[in-house]
């Protein structure tokens, strides 16, 4: 073999081993996850999860001069919300119980249809971008207000003109029909992201724009098929998590977690849609106190027959937004090795293949939380569930030094 051939053949050898060494394995990376893939790296966006309902932990009526309460902002420890009609008003409230702390008035400055607010380092932005109506406003905008003059009684505002990259007919239309609707936003980084509330097809389409003042075109980024209309939005910066609100045509609210995505492409990742236990609440406006806290409001209603009062809520989500440790809790391959059914399950598990003498057993959570444990006896061959939650477990068996885990679902 010749001299080149020889170095080829060892940069070839090399070049294969490195490609081995740094491949990547695409699938869904989330352990809370029904698909979820032990080997995966990179998070394809593929996770589904088991169907949740969260019941929120307070809920209180709020003042009737909230009955619109339309968007949710907390910082300096303050909470403020606002109406989504023609009121020229931000209200800071109490957090404990949503009474009314203070009434701003913004005199001479025109709200049409505020529906959602945010907030920077510096600034406080409100979006007047309400568009159900006829779906042809050609005034869409942010209103910037500098923070430290927030409760001056000469407020410094800029305002942020914008239409959308695609719409170009703005014919009306009738109501509750266009996808150029939108009442949740974030503000991240140097831009303004807009989540819309697409009538027919229920789906949301995700748009950017520059956080500054003039007139822009906000682009189109991405699209998802949330089922439902959304209506809020907060971004948790420490943990770069992004939670919607909104609801279904059938009033039944919900939130959507969003995560481990890439960039600010928000929909290229993890995708958790979570049912709220407030059946015919017409959920409008979430706020979050740290990363696993939120603060909901719903406006009143009348339909039907029926009227619900604006309510308050407040809302954990930490089961299913703080980090836990898929190492700890992944499937072993080496250890005990056993069969595990039926999976899912609803109150009994079966087991094959495992020649335990003694031991013993644990019953943790998707959080990594023991639910249950017991001991290991020769020749046992089901556990009883007798009341364990729907959801995401892990049941993991000892003996002797050893130990097996495996994944099962409670249906």
């Amino acid at each position: 073999m010749s001299y080149l051939i020889k170095k080829l053949f060892v940069c070839f050898v090399l070049c294969f081993s490195l490609i081995r060494a740094y491949a990547q394995e695409c699938g869904c990376t989330d352990p809370r996850a029904i698909n979820y893939e032990p080997n995966a790296t990179v998070n394809d966006g593929s996770c589904t999860y088991p169907y949740t309902i969260v019941t929120p932990y307070f809920s209180t009526a709020l003042p009737t001069l909230l009955n619109g309460s339309s968007g949710l902002m907390f910082f300096d420890e303050m909470l403020f919300t606002h109406n989504d009609h023609d009121d020229q008003s931000l209200f800071q409230i109490d957090s404990t119980d949503g009474h009314i702390i203070e009434q701003l008035y913004f005199s001479g400055i025109p709200f049409q249809d505020v529906e959602d607010c945010d907030h920077d380092s510096l600034y406080v932005y409100l979006g007047d971008t309400g568009n159900n109506s006829f779906g042809n406003r050609t005034d869409l905008h942010f209103l910037r207000i500098l923070k430290s003059s927030l409760q001056s009684d000469n407020p410094i505002i800029d305002t942020l003109w914008f239409s959308y990259v695609d719409q170009v007919d703005f014919l009306s239309c009738p109501d509750n029909t266009t996808d150029f609707d939108c009442e949740a936003f974030i503000v991240v980084g140097d831009s303004i992201y807009l989540f819309t509330k697409q009538w027919t097809t229920q789906h949301t389409a995700l748009y950017a724009l520059p956080k500054t003042p003039g007139t822009h075109v906000a682009q189109r980024k991405s699209e998802f098929a949330v089922n439902g209309l959304v209506t809020s939005a907060c971004y948790i910066p420490e943990n770069q998590q992004i939670v919607l609100c909104g609801y279904s045509t059938i009033m039944q609210p919900f939130v959507v977690l969003l995560y481990d995505y890439h960039g600010t492409d928000f929909f290229s990742g993890n995708k958790r849609k979570i049912s709220l236990n407030l059946s015919f609440h017409q959920v409008e406006a979430i706020a979050h106190r740290g990363a696993y806290h939120f603060y909901l409001t719903n406006e009143y209603i009348s339909q039907f027959g029926v009227s619900l009062a604006a309510k308050f809520h407040k809302l954990d989500l930490s089961a299913y937004l703080m980090p836990i440790d898929p190492d700890g809790l992944s499937e072993n391959k080496e250890g005990l090795s056993f069969e595990m059914y039926p999976n899912p399950t609803k109150d009994l598990l079966y087991f094959s293949g495992l020649q335990m003498v003694s031991g013993s057993y644990e019953i943790f959570n998707e959080m990594g939380q023991l639910m249950q444990s017991g001991q290991w006896e020769q020749g046992l061959t089901e556990i009883c569930l007798p009341s364990l939650p729907g959801g995401i477990h892990y049941l993991r068996v000892n003996s002797d030094g050893k130990s097996g885990t495996k994944r099962f679902i409670v249906e």
